[in-house]
């Protein structure tokens, strides 16, 4: 197993994109004026995902381009099927420039309900076909489309992509061709030229090594897509697991892990499983079209719990109260860049109820000036990296304060006291969640699932013995229920914490009806707050008082 933990870089990071993204380079950036916002930009990014299409049809036509189980395609047979579809939607849907974007992209992994919503849409339209029968059907000239250049410049409408509705109504992100495309250069800059993620760029030039061209690999290499593709952390931990042990694992030479970073237990255990591997990290959101924030090699695995830095064209604050946190101080992140969505799909002066909602989720996530307010809460550290601490609606508030945004360190938030008990291998899910107390507020518990090989063999006392060891004593939950069910998740693997809240209440409510035990449990989170809350020397009187 290789370890970086004595890795020192030759150059800085910023000494290291400067290199990469210079004049002439193919990642050259320049600035430009867009929508009234100034945005720094990839220079030779293609103007279209039509130009995109067609570049890498040209380059690479008879290459394998998709495996699914047994089946096998080229990019010139998808380009076949492609030039055939969207003679349908020209032809048949009547889908045309002038009309923006009528056709859009559903998340696959929305619920029944979700599509439902989607549907209703005051500005969908929708006509209902037998796709089947209409690909069977049709008998347009395929080829004539490709006499027709539609002039898409990059500010053009690409890209409706809805969200899965966790929180609400799913909402039709919509973004410009500029801001889709964005992301291959964001992975580009990453893995140069997309080669190997053992080429990562930023990696070997903080080495000192060159960044010549790798010669071409004797094999074709692929990419191991996990479903849901979006914010597929849990997914990729369980893909992962799942092949660690087959002759497939000697084979992986990189592995990515997205969102929010893994619990760094887990992220070791990874290593140890695929010592070949480059372990990477990236983090973004369908409002900002994947990928802001990643890194890779030593970079990630000195720093376990970070996402990473921004892109070259991304910038990212850390924002409470309407103004800007100093380094490792928590804040929501917000983040800046030309592969920011537009908006909400929406006519904001229609007088529809749903579309008031979507005009008012829009101006609630972008600011006037392009920032897009994440939801997400972390925090940068002095050198620019990421750390996520998990989603506002999850925060514990205890003692009268939202406990993430008081802690510098960054110890109290439900990701922390996740990871902490994350270090017990036998466990499968946590869910850090609060319970209601009159005196502090909330105080912390947690959920947790255990894998089929340790079914009754986890201890609640065990696992707070390994809390306590790992947390400071405000962080500790008060109890962790070891749950025999599954948790629920939302279409895009998230765990949903509503239920676990209750049913975490509920216990509580349970274990503490008995007036004189519940005093003593509140009693001693109440000591544990305070003792870590007051400066030594009030802590010293208290100390002589109790």
């Amino acid at each position: 197993m290789s370890s970086f933990a004595e890795w020192k870089p030759k150059i800085s990071n910023e000494e290291a994109v400067k290199l990469i993204t210079a004049p002439g380079s193919p990642l050259e950036l320049e600035t430009m004026l867009i929508d009234g916002s100034v945005q720094r930009v990839y220079k030779n990014l293609w103007p279209s995902l039509r130009v995109f299409w067609l570049s890498a049809l040209q380059e690479h036509g008879d290459k394998t381009y998709v495996v699914y189980e047994d089946q096998r395609y080229t990019f010139k047979e998808i380009h076949e099927r492609v030039l055939k579809a969207a003679s349908i939607y020209r032809d048949v849907y009547g889908v045309k420039k002038v009309r923006q974007s009528d056709v859009f992209r559903l998340k696959d992994e929305l619920t029944q309900k979700g599509l439902r919503d989607c549907f209703r849409h005051p500005r969908a339209q929708f006509k209902w076909y037998d796709w089947n029968t209409v690909w069977k059907d049709y008998r347009g000239d395929i080829n004539g489309i490709m006499t027709r250049d539609p002039q898409i410049v990059p500010e053009d409408n690409a890209t409706i992509i809805f969200t899965s509705g966790t929180t609400g109504l799913p909402k039709g992100v919509l973004s410009t061709q500029r801001a889709f495309l964005t992301i291959v250069f964001n992975v580009w800059f990453i893995y140069r030229l997309l080669q190997s993620l053992a080429n990562d760029s930023v990696t070997k030039l903080r080495n000192g090594d060159s960044l010549d061209p790798a010669p071409a690999p004797e094999r074709q290499g692929g990419i191991l897509l996990a479903t849901p593709l979006f914010h597929v952390t849990g997914s990729s931990v369980m893909l992962f697991s799942a092949i660690a042990n087959s002759p497939a694992a000697a084979q992986i030479e990189g592995l990515t892990f997205g969102g929010a970073p893994v619990p760094s237990a887990l992220a070791v255990r990874t290593r140890k499983a695929y010592p070949k591997a480059v372990l990477s990290q990236a983090y973004g959101m369908t409002e900002t079209n994947a990928t802001v924030v990643s890194f890779s090699g030593p970079d990630y695995e000195t720093r376990w719990e970070s996402c990473g830095r921004p892109s070259p064209v991304n910038d990212l604050l850390i924002m409470q109260n309407g103004k800007k946190c100093p380094p490792r101080t928590a804040g929501e992140i917000w983040i800046r860049g030309p592969n920011v969505m537009k908006g909400y799909w929406g006519d904001p002066v229609s007088p529809s109820s749903i579309m008031e909602l979507l005009s008012d989720a829009t101006s609630k996530t972008l600011t006037k000036d392009g920032w897009c307010k994440t939801g997400d809460i972390g925090y940068l550290d002095e050198e620019g990296y990421l750390y996520l601490n998990g989603r506002s609606k999850d925060m514990i508030i205890r003692g009268g304060e939202n406990i993430i945004f008081s802690d510098p360190l960054n110890l109290k938030d439900p990701v922390s006291v996740e990871n902490a008990l994350h270090r017990d291998e036998r466990l499968n899910e946590v869910a850090a969640v609060g319970v209601p107390d009159s005196r502090l507020g909330e105080l912390v518990t947690a959920v947790i699932t255990v894998k089929q090989a340790y079914k009754g063999q986890v201890k609640e006392r065990e696992l707070i013995a390994l809390a306590q060891k790992h947390l400071p004593n405000f962080a500790v939950p008060v109890m962790i229920i070891v749950y025999e069910g599954k948790f629920e998740h939302t279409p895009s693997e998230k765990i949903v914490k509503a239920p676990l809240r209750k049913l975490a209440e509920a216990e509580w409510k349970k274990r503490t009806a008995d007036s004189v035990c519940r005093d003593e449990l509140v009693q001693q989170a109440v000591v544990q707050w305070t003792m870590s809350a007051l400066k030594p020397q009030v802590l010293s009187a208290y100390s002589m008082l109790s």
